[in-house]
């Protein structure tokens, strides 16, 4: 049993440095001008990652090659994580970007300085089949979207309002190797918005730390399902 579970794992890391690979040569869309190298996701790469963030947009180091890990994005994540208690890092989730290159050029419709602008719809389109693969391959038990823009770039066709289940679990279709298939994502802010605005109004902190505490509860109650260790 161990030794196919690993067989598994092997595969599917294969699997992902593959599909990773294969991106840092993708000329899709224009935004492939601004890459000095690709924004990689962050965080465990092999099955074991249980929840996988999706993240609206990049930092502005991007644009000059900084990894996804030296961003402010990260270091809250982890500050919120410690709060939880469980003895998680941001090492031990996935987290990814809607587009793995820079926004650069694209204009900014906020004031965030120290973040790229946000994707526009033709970028997040043809970065989707990525986003969804890399899904596909890890498996994780419960996606959150981070920010509206997160949300739409995970929805094929007709996303729901970000206000409307923001807060909340819902499912998104994650295209697999033959058909797409139901994954339960949390909606809440993008992290950038807890940066610029957390000072000002403290509840937005509040809110992220019981959204990312249910999504890992809930992914804790599927895997206790899936191996039948029932810890309530």
């Amino acid at each position: 049993m161990q030794k196919d579970l690993t067989t598994k794992t092997s595969n599917r890391q294969g699997e992902l440095d593959e599909l990773l690979l294969d991106w840092r040569k993708c000329k899709r869309c224009p935004l492939y001008r601004n890459r000095k190298v690709p924004i990689l996701p962050f965080g465990k790469m092999h099955p074991g990652s249980q929840v996988a963030l999706v993240l609206d947009r990049l930092h502005l180091g991007s644009m000059y090659g900084d990894p996804l890990e030296d961003s402010s994005q990260i270091w809250i994540l982890d500050k919120m994580l410690g709060y939880l208690g469980d003895g998680l890092s941001a090492h031990d989730l996935w987290v990814t970007p809607t587009t793995l290159c820079p926004t650069r050029g694209i204009s900014p419709t906020d004031k965030a300085p120290d973040m790229m602008p946000f994707p526009r719809t033709n970028h997040t389109r043809e970065c989707r089949e990525r986003l969804h693969r890399e899904v596909h391959i890890l498996q994780p038990k419960v996606l959150i979207a981070c920010g509206s823009e997160a949300l739409k770039a995970l929805h094929t066709k007709n996303p729901p309002k970000y206000k409307e289940v923001f807060g909340t679990v819902s499912e998104v279709y994650i295209q697999g190797d033959l058909v797409p298939y139901a994954v339960p994502v949390m909606t809440t802010y993008s992290i950038s918005h807890l940066d610029r605005v957390g000072q000002s109004d403290p509840q937005v902190w509040d809110k992220f730390y019981t959204h990312l505490g249910v999504a890992l509860d809930i992914a804790k109650q599927l895997e206790n399902l899936e191996t039948g260790n029932d810890s309530t």
